[in-house]
């Protein structure tokens, strides 16, 4: 039995050396960067078993790392793309104030301008001269003589 648990750990080991790699002289990884992110736990974990505990925990620590560094990449770049889409909303409702506060001057000169006009319809003496013709009142006006 020691001599069959022999070969089938030998062949074990080989079937995980064809996706694994033992020393490489990068690090001495078992799995390679890609293949740490991508594999679930459950076959992670059955890819690691046999191996030293302390390289099983080195591992999955270095996975752990992997995927946090992947997932501040992604955080990194959805606050990117949100500052730019940010940064375009602001632009063009800058440019919508601008364009209001436009309309709203013109509004208010109209306005400014028709109370002016009321006013003088209200005045009396605005009046008098509105009705009489304006200019006739005037003696160096050609309708005074009239």
């Amino acid at each position: 039995m020691g001599a069959n648990s022999n070969s089938s750990s030998s062949s074990s080991c080989s079937s995980v050396s064809s996706t694994c790699q033992r020393t490489n002289g990068q690090g001495g990884d078992i799995l390679d960067d890609d293949q740490l992110i991508s594999l679930t736990v459950r076959e992670l974990n059955k890819r690691l078993h046999g191996y030293p505990r302390e390289e099983v925990v080195r591992m999955k620590q270095k996975r752990r790392t992997l995927k946090n560094r992947g997932y501040a990449q992604n955080c990194r770049t959805k606050r990117l793309a949100q500052r730019h889409e940010l940064e375009s909303r602001n632009r063009l409702l800058q440019g919508e104030m601008a364009r209001l506060r436009q309309e709203l001057d013109r509004a208010c000169r109209e306005r400014d301008f028709y109370r002016q006009q009321l006013h003088a319809l209200r005045d009396p003496r605005s009046l008098s001269s509105v009705s009489s013709g304006g200019a006739a009142s005037n003696p160096s006006s050609p309708e005074f003589y009239l």
